[in-house]
């Protein structure tokens, strides 16, 4: 049986994404035979939940001795600690199985420094990253970023590492490529927007929830609903729900966390939400979508997006995303025009790919 350990992390700042996608290829290595194993240092407790849900071990790294790093790496502190002392602590853990297939890293702010020490605990090393920004010591990298050429990694790989790239790639649950095709023969039917998701990633960005129900108010009035996914934002759904329904006229229902993301997105016809991972998610299920740049990282690609045509790119400001929700509401042919565009971006098999190439 193969041993594989993931080392990810999901915080406020980091967001839910990394560690998702992960639990995503986690599952599919355990149906195909792996024991597969996430070591955390700072992980959101719905997110820690997730994993053991899912059959997964997880090992917390214990607290650092100085959680701020000190070697100036643009997403170093992301880590919460120095990346020698997070290489230590997660030696001590690897060192107490019988031996280590795979490790793979997920993480902005690691890089080869963190993985060649570990490469005598593990026989070999894989890579999740999309910044292409830093050096790895890897047999496997994967970078699903749509504007990615593979000469971009050929002064920061090995030789001899596997690169994968693009939308085929793309490590998405199961379930979006089960309800593509539904989703797919829904966009057909839409004459126009009556129903927006607003999902600003797994952490409650505010300011930007409240500039795009701004936006949909200024432009539908009473003539569209919200399903607004948020992060935990500390008083509940109930009290978010009671908060925005005070402030906004049309109907909002609110969630923190939803377990059927890919159901709930075939029933909308249209999200406004961040450049990240779920945008994934969207093109999959070829829903048209305004996305916004929540994160520096984000703005190449929401702007890689913008140029398939099935992403309109917008910015936390009420004016400019209301202009855009003004053009698709006045011209509601482009809904399906983007629709087509988004779903040319992958075909959600990226995780049965990636998973049998680990396990060749």
């Amino acid at each position: 049986m193969s041993r594989i350990f993931i080392r990810a992390d999901a915080s406020g700042e980091i967001g839910s994404g990394h560690v998702m996608r992960c639990i995503t290829l986690a599952d599919e290595l355990a149906r195909r035979g792996a024991n597969v194993a996430f070591i955390c240092r700072d992980i959101l407790p719905v997110l820690a939940e997730k994993v053991r849900a899912h059959g997964h071990a997880l090992h917390l790294l214990p607290p650092a001795s100085d959680p701020r790093p000190n070697d100036g790496a643009a997403h170093a502190h992301w880590l919460q600690a120095h990346w020698s002392e997070d290489c230590r602590h997660t030696r001590e853990v690897l060192q107490q199985m019988e031996g280590v297939d795979w490790l793979i890293a997920d993480h902005y702010a690691l890089d080869a420094r963190w993985e060649t020490p570990l490469r005598d605990v593990a026989r070999q090393i894989m890579v999740l990253d999309d910044l292409a920004d830093r050096a790895h010591d890897c047999d496997l990298l994967l970078d699903h970023a749509i504007y990615r050429k593979p000469g971009d990694y050929d002064s920061l790989i090995p030789a001899t590492a596997r690169l994968l790239t693009g939308g085929e790639y793309f490590l998405l649950r199961p379930e979006f490529h089960e309800l593509r095709k539904k989703s797919l023969e829904r966009r057909k039917q839409i004459k126009g927007i009556e129903k927006i998701l607003i999902n600003f990633g797994g952490t409650f960005k505010n300011e930007a929830i409240e500039a795009a129900l701004h936006a949909v108010e200024r432009v539908f009035g009473n003539r569209a609903s919200v399903i607004l996914v948020q992060g935990k934002s500390g008083g509940g759904e109930d009290e978010a729900e009671r908060h925005f329904r005070k402030n906004f006229s049309f109907p909002i229902q609110v969630y923190e966390f939803v377990e059927d993301m890919a159901a709930l997105m075939c029933h909308v016809d249209l999200v406004m939400g961040a450049a990240g991972m779920s945008s994934l998610e969207r093109f999959c299920l070829g829903l048209p979508a305004i996305s916004v740049s929540v994160a520096d990282n984000q703005e190449i690609a929401v702007r890689a997006y913008a140029r398939t045509g099935g992403v309109m790119h917008g910015s936390v400001d009420t004016e400019e995303l209301a202009l855009l929700l003004q053009q698709l509401d006045e011209q509601p042919e482009m809904l399906y025009g983007m629709s087509k565009a988004a779903a040319r971006i992958t075909d959600g098999l990226g995780v049965y790919r990636t998973a049998g190439i680990i396990m060749q």
